[in-house]
């Protein structure tokens, strides 16, 4: 497990009211809830970046955890919605809607078939991590022990991918058993086998305002949209 250190680590400003995809649902962006977005979007191969893009804008969410995005593809994407784009590794990214936002920490996992990671950012005092674990067991339990290791103690703290495991693996036990909290819930993400691999996890038991899966056909996984009461997050 190898890590690079990318930044400065420390929480972001607030950001002001309104999500910076603009155009999208009217209660997403409000200043009164923070709406977080996760999405494998299999590099826009099966429609385009543009269909992608139109997905972000109508949801609207303020942070958005790219998975299968390579990082020009989401420099596009934060130029086109006027996001952020600070950066991730090895087909992984982010759009924050503030310009100040970072990426801290990048660690290389172990890989099973594909190079895996786990990007580190920092937004409004709380850390925010962003990975794609493997398909197959043995790699992916290693990972998921990997992951808690790089989180350490982080509170409060989000961990939102494609974890390529289902609701009642060993992969989401082990996140529970170490006292994480599933905040997407358990609906399908990947629609070609009805099942859920993608989530957005806490390390606290915040009830959502919202829970959304977006069903577009511009992917082969639909992205997954919490909403948090901004009240829940530290000032």
């Amino acid at each position: 497990m190898r890590v690079r250190t990318l930044g400065v680590a420390g929480a972001l400003a607030m950001l002001a009211c309104g999500g910076g995809a603009g155009g999208g649902d009217a209660d997403a962006g409000g200043g009164d809830r923070v709406s977080i977005m996760t999405w494998n979007t299999a590099h826009g191969e099966l429609s385009s970046m543009e269909a992608v893009a139109e997905v972000i804008r109508r949801v609207d969410p303020e942070v958005v955890l790219l998975q299968e995005t390579h990082a020009e593809q989401a420099e596009a994407l934060g130029d086109r919605l006027g996001m952020a784009a600070p950066g991730g590794s090895v087909s992984k990214s982010a759009l924050f809607a503030a310009n100040d936002a970072r990426l801290t920490t990048s660690v290389e996992l172990t890989s099973g078939r594909w190079s895996r990671s786990i990007d580190l950012y920092s937004y409004r005092g709380v850390t925010i991590a962003n990975t794609h674990l493997s398909t197959t067991d043995d790699p992916r339990r290693i990972q998921a022990g990997e992951v808690l290791e790089v989180l350490g103690g982080a509170d409060p703290a989000i961990l939102a991918g494609d974890l390529n495991a289902g609701p009642d693996s060993e992969t989401l036990r082990t996140f529970e058993d170490a006292g994480w909290h599933n905040l997407s819930g358990d609906a399908p993400t990947f629609p070609s086998r009805g099942v859920t691999l993608d989530y957005i996890l806490a390390t606290r038991d915040w009830a959502p305002v919202s829970v959304r899966v977006v069903h577009s056909d511009a992917s082969d996984h639909y992205p997954v949209v919490v909403d948090l009461a901004a009240s829940d997050l530290p000032e």
